[in-house]
């Protein structure tokens, strides 16, 4: 069972929907087994600064941690997140870096301050994330509130739309043409959607691609909640500290 995969649908949330996870099993089983179409055209041309903000964060917190610990402290995270321009909070903060404690580094402890391995927090804020931030939304939850401050998935899902908001705002764009919320969409609706957010150059070609490879039980139409998927682990497999390592 993917269950690093979906930790943070179960946060505080036992009783999370059966088709969140189902959709998070099905985007593990893309983003581990592999998928054919990772990268086709249609899917690159989504992928272009997706993944900026990402890359930016990893970049900041990385040059943060000078001894190479795999730890930050709460004012490294605090600049980091500054940096890259992720709304946050006090509480917040401090939240996190009780969930991700690190293991104290050698010496005088007593003297040292607080830490968080930054690796899981990393690994957590992603595209599923993103989406269960959406979800939040249409049941009247604002999980950028305040009054969310010391819940640890609202401030995961937060940071998540935060940080891919391409994403985010894409999804939104297909939501608005999926208005019976069947999953299914047209390629020209699809089209359209990626046009909306700034992707120019996703082509009638492209959309035709998502409709032969994705296509659903449904004459002309399109399972995009499955195309997103490998959208999305397309973003989670480059990892967000890859490309500060392949420099």
């Amino acid at each position: 069972v993917a269950e690093d995969d979906i930790a943070t649908l179960l946060v505080f949330e036992p009783t999370v929907k059966v088709g969140q996870v189902v959709k998070s099993l099905r985007r593990y089983s893309i983003s581990n087994i592999g998928h054919p179409y990772f990268t086709a055209p249609a899917v690159l041309k989504l992928l272009k600064g997706m993944n900026t903000t990402m890359v930016q964060l990893s970049r900041f917190i990385h040059i943060c941690d000078e001894q190479l610990t795999n730890t930050i402290t709460e004012a490294d995270l605090n600049y980091s997140l500054k940096c890259t321009k992720i709304r946050s909070s006090k509480r917040r903060v401090s939240t996190v870096l009780r969930s991700f404690p690190s293991i104290g580094l050698p010496g005088f402890k007593a003297a040292q301050k607080p830490r968080m391995n930054y690796g899981p927090f990393l690994r957590a804020i992603c595209p599923t994330a993103a989406e269960l931030y959406l979800e939040k939304q249409d049941m009247g939850i604002d999980a950028s509130s305040p009054e969310y401050d010391t819940d640890m998935e609202a401030i995961l899902v937060a940071f998540s739309a935060d940080v891919f908001r391409l994403y985010v705002q894409l999804v939104q764009a297909i939501l608005a043409r999926d208005t019976n919320r069947s999953g299914l969409l047209t390629p020209d609706e699809l089209r359209h959607a990626c046009v909306e957010v700034g992707f120019h150059e996703f082509s009638q070609e492209d959309a035709l691609f998502v409709l032969r490879y994705f296509h659903s039980e449904m004459d002309g139409k399109l399972d995009w909640e499955l195309f997103m998927a490998v959208v999305a682990a397309a973003i989670d497999r480059s990892g967000p500290m890859a490309e500060i390592f392949e420099e």
